[in-house]
């Protein structure tokens, strides 16, 4: 085994076409593997290697599992098992008093364990002491099956893009999200991300936000390509039941399907019903887990 914080290209690549191979569904893109497995912002790699090719791979980022992937055809020798042995022994010298699978403060490529059909991760999991603690989905609208995303305005509301060269009106809507859902803020104040508001007229609060990407923004880009996403959607208790969250979903896909994309992903999610109703369908089921030390 061999612990990297350092990694060549090379190694980047190969540790990305196992994650592919293992996963066919939920495949992703050189860029999007480094940028959101934190491998070049100090996440800690170990690497199985054999015959100067690597057999299986686990990153580690401060409490976190946030990958463990073995080629299909070299499982059930260990590989796996020390691989994870490995990883627990990195977070347990460094101080931490449980690990966490999948995702860590907004870094993470797949929030928990993917379940598929192929093998039973979970059982693997809890074979070695992890806990189950929750479900998680990803989603997909996919716009040539519905049109569930179109609406009629809400009376009092008006729904629109956030303005971007607007400081204050960048500022409102981090605030918004930040007290609705604490640490969301900070993904509002950049001026570079597209975002929509709704604004109640009567008080011209912003009574929701959310934050969507328009120009294919999958984090599975190469399994789902040409499909937009939306993220980090808040509307403050007092807004609420008023279809507000509904409408800032239905207006972000309006504006993917303008910009010519195919679909919509929803990604990390458990409003399973919440978001069928707008036409989503489920793509991919996360098992979520965590183990005390």
């Amino acid at each position: 085994m061999k612990i990297c914080q350092n990694l060549s290209q090379e190694a980047c690549q190969e540790m990305l076409s196992i994650y592919n191979s293992c996963f066919e569904h939920i495949q992703t893109t050189e860029k999007i593997f480094i940028e959101r497995l934190a491998l070049h912002r100090g996440a800690q790699v170990v690497l199985a290697q054999k015959d100067f090719s690597i057999s299986g791979f686990c990153v580690v980022y401060q409490d976190v599992l946030l990958m463990l992937c073995v080629r299909e055809e070299l499982r059930g020798q260990g590989i796996g098992s020390q691989l994870l042995a490995e990883a627990e022994n990195l977070i347990q010298k460094a101080g931490w008093k449980k690990i966490v699978l999948g995702s860590k403060s907004g870094t993470y490529l797949t929030p928990g364990v993917p379940m598929d059909s192929k093998s039973n991760a979970s059982a693997w999991f809890e074979k070695r002491g992890y806990c189950y603690q929750w479900t998680s989905y990803d989603m997909m609208v996919d716009f040539s099956e519905t049109d569930y995303f179109h609406f009629e305005p809400i009376e009092g509301f008006l729904i629109r893009s956030r303005h971007q060269d607007n400081a204050s009106e960048i500022f409102s809507s981090a605030a918004c999200a930040e007290n609705t859902v604490q640490g969301w803020g900070e993904f509002y104040l950049s001026a570079d991300r597209s975002a929509a508001i709704a604004i109640e007229l009567s008080s011209g609060k912003i009574a929701g936000v959310i934050l969507l990407d328009t120009n294919s923004g999958c984090l599975y880009d190469k399994s789902l390509p040409k499909m937009g996403s939306f993220s980090c959607i808040a509307v403050p208790k007092e807004f609420r039941h008023h279809g507000v969250g509904r409408a800032l979903c239905c207006f972000a896909m309006q504006r993917m399907q303008k910009a010519g994309l195919r679909g919509c992903f929803i990604g990390y999610t458990y409003l399973e019903d919440w978001y069928g109703k707008i036409g989503a369908k489920k793509q991919t089921e996360y098992w979520m887990g965590e183990k005390r030390m």
